[in-house]
């Protein structure tokens, strides 16, 4: 099956011009370890890596699209990196991004394929780029140890939204003590966490952080509270938000992950904002760009 998708893909970039209505219904049908697999085929049919070709044949949004759809799961998070720490700056969001709503396995395997290609330290590179608590956050999720399969611990549960409330009481948020918790939890027990909050202080958690951070600190700690499809769904809404869309960010999570991932990233789209994401991609995007997303 790979050796014929291998060709199929040859045959639409062959000749005049570039068949993209087949090489979309091919690309956008298979699963990501398939196309790693026609990628694998390609190269020892004609010797050359199926993405450069890709690369070579379109452009735009389209063209990074299926750079995130063909490159494998960490060839497309490196990626990722990358182009946060490029330039002036971080991009706080798309670190963000790549840190919470990734697996552990994930964001290890990542990390180890960046400093691989590299040859330098991936926490080095974020040190010199971000600072203070913003750091401190970054750099205990790059570890990628959150426990995935335990069941929430409705006592500690309590007890971890005690610590949150205390910390922040006084002068200042002891950023630290949010940290500790919500960066080393598990995505369930960070939501336990959430609930007693609610119960006992009769508000919701995300008011305090709303409240207590501002910038790429509140958001993070914002998406720490959620579920990855609920995060990614949110992401996209607001990359549909405003003058224009966020094409970086459709490309990035639709084209980033498997198609299990998107299809559960586009339920929790349409049960959290009453529209199906299709008929958004319909209206935010154009072309073979739109075509290959929806």
């Amino acid at each position: 099956m790979a050796t014929i998708d291998a060709q199929e893909v040859y045959n639409s970039c062959h000749g005049w011009g570039t068949s993209d209505g087949k090489l979309i219904a091919l690309l956008a049908s298979r699963s990501k370890p398939h196309l790693q697999d026609v990628a694998a085929a390609y190269y020892d049919q004609r010797d050359k890596p199926m993405l450069n070709r890709l690369r070579s044949e379109t452009s735009g949004w389209y063209k990074l699209f299926l750079t995130y759809l063909i490159s494998s799961p960490e060839d497309g998070d490196v990626r990722q990196l990358d182009a946060a720490m490029d330039g002036l700056g971080a991009d706080g969001v798309a670190l963000i991004e790549f840190l919470v709503g990734n697996s552990q396995a994930r964001v290890r395997a990542a990390k180890a394929k960046w400093e691989g290609r590299h040859d330098k330290s991936l926490v080095d590179r974020i040190r010199s780029e971000l600072h203070g608590a913003n750091e401190t956050l970054a750099l205990e999720l790059l570890k990628g140890e959150r426990d995935e399969c335990g069941k929430a611990d409705e006592k500690l549960a309590a007890n971890q939204a005690d610590q949150l409330a205390a910390g922040a009481k006084g002068w200042g948020t002891d950023t630290n003590a949010f940290i500790q918790v919500l960066a080393k939890n598990s995505p369930k027990q960070n939501r336990a966490v959430r609930s007693a909050y609610e119960k006992k202080h009769n508000k919701s958690l995300e008011s305090l952080i709303e409240r207590e951070m501002s910038g790429n600190l509140k958001k993070c700690m914002l998406a720490l509270l959620l579920p990855p499809a609920d995060y990614y769904a949110k992401r996209l809404k607001e990359a549909f938000k405003g003058l224009g869309t966020s094409d970086r960010v459709v490309c990035r999570v639709l084209g980033g992950h498997d198609k299990a991932d998107v299809l559960a990233i586009a339920k929790r789209y349409h049960e959290k904002y009453g529209k199906h994401l299709k008929d958004s991609l319909k209206s935010e995007c154009s072309g073979n760009y739109k075509r290959v997303a929806m």
